[in-house]
């Protein structure tokens, strides 16, 4: 079955074609679709895709059976790179979600981290601040029920100079009316005093020893932190 996708090309040519494969690719902090400051590439399918109406990237029809997975690839915005393998993608239309680095303008009111991994935080100028690259963060927030945590977004991998970026997004309640069902329960966590989260962090390196430890993190804003293993 397939599925016809409005494609930006002048009417003399078509408005529409048959669509072999359209990607969305999401903005994971405000969910909007990104078309511009990256390269959306299909391995093993010929040409560039057409950015369509709708800020889908589309490849028309050809031969699906030399599609080798999915590169995403960003020049000037703000987000990690991506690589999909074929059977990672969903055909017709598959959704991705760019993570942002750490240079990505946040806005207010938007609960992240950017972080840095070190073996130690000494202020000792005899310790250098050794950067831990490779290793796993895990991030969980406690409920205001006081012993449920709930997981961030996907662990993030810390990059060559130990740097990352983590960010939760809350779910809002709603009204209800009406004879449907009533929406999810919206997320609530707990805050104390100063309007901290509690946030347990779990840190595991490439060799697969791991640590951990419960931080106060501001709602609502983004915070710069290094962690050192030492102190974990």
């Amino acid at each position: 079955m397939t599925r016809r996708f409005i494609i930006s090309e002048p009417p003399e040519i078509a408005y529409t074609r048959e669509g072999m494969l359209a990607v969305e690719v999401l903005d994971a902090v405000t969910l909007e679709r990104v078309t511009q400051g990256l390269d959306v590439i299909a391995k093993g399918i010929a040409g560039k895709p057409v950015v369509n109406h709708g800020g889908l990237f589309v490849w028309t029809r050809q031969d699906a059976t030399k599609f080798a997975g999915l590169t995403i690839e960003p020049s000037s915005a703000p987000f990690e790179r991506v690589e999909l393998a074929a059977a990672q993608v969903d055909r017709p239309i598959h959704s991705v979600q760019l993570h942002p680095l750490p240079s990505y303008p946040f806005a207010r009111g938007v609960t992240a981290i950017r972080g840095r991994l070190v073996e130690s935080d000494s202020m000792l100028p005899q310790v250098p601040r050794v950067a831990i690259p490779g290793a796993t963060m895990q991030f969980e927030w406690l409920d205001d029920d006081g012993t449920t945590w709930h997981p961030w977004q996907a662990p993030r991998v810390t990059t060559k100079t130990g740097d990352f970026t983590a960010m939760v997004r809350f779910a809002r309640g709603r009204l209800h009316e009406g004879s449907p069902p009533p929406p999810p329960k919206p997320d609530e966590p707990g805050i104390d005093a100063a309007g901290n989260l509690s946030v347990r962090v779990t840190a595991r390196r490439a060799d697969g020893t791991q640590k951990q430890k419960i931080h106060p993190l501001p709602q609502g804003r983004v915070t710069d932190k290094t962690f050192a293993w030492d102190a974990l």
